[in-house]
Parts: structure tokens; C-alpha cells; sequence
């Protein structure tokens, strides 16, 4: 699935001090739907996919993997799908 992508996340609770972690995810492009045609049958709609490999805090790779709730993860994977990596196509293409 994908390309493995990176990104760096900070990571606010509240009164305690901000964390600043790595996140290495997967980006996958969804397809538009297609209707078909008199050789090919069609297919729905895929949407983009993002999975989270890793997360740690950033500073220290050998650190444990970071823990966030659903609501962190549902934001941060929400600003990945709204910032979507460009594919990386060579200059001469």
C-alpha cells in the first residue's frame, strides 16, 4: 500500500508540556468511480487511504512507540488527508 511518507507532529494535552513527535505513514491515492465500458465492467469510487506505521518522539528513535488518542489520531490523520504528498515524478518526465 503506498509509498512510506514522513511528517512531524506536535502534540498538545492540556497543562502538560507539548511533544514534539515523527510520524511515518503510508499514503495511498484513491480512484474516481468508473462507469465501464463494452471491454471493461467499472469499478466504485476508492477513497484515499492513510495508515500510521510509526510515531515516536522526535529526538529519540529508540523510544517507545508514541500512544495518541482517537481524537489525535483522528485530527492528525485528517491534516495528512488534507496535505497530501506530491508524487515524487522525475524531472524529465
Amino acid at each position: 500500500m503506498g509509498i512510506t511518507f514522513y511528517a512531524e507532529w506536535t502534540i498538545e494535552r492540556g497543562e502538560e508540556p507539548s511533544v514534539d513527535i515523527c510520524i511515518d505513514y503510508k499514503f495511498r491515492a484513491g480512484l474516481p468511480a468508473h462507469y465501464g465500458s463494452l471491454t471493461y465492467p467499472g469499478h466504485p469510487a476508492e477513497p484515499d487511504e492513510i495508515e500510521i506505521i510509526s510515531a515516536k518522539r522526535k529526538g529519540d528513535p529508540d523510544a517507545a512507540e508514541f500512544e495518541f488518542t482517537d481524537e489525535e489520531r483522528e485530527e492528525i490523520e485528517g491534516w495528512l488527508m488534507e496535505n497530501s504528498p506530491e508524487p515524487d515524478y522525475p524531472e524529465d518526465f
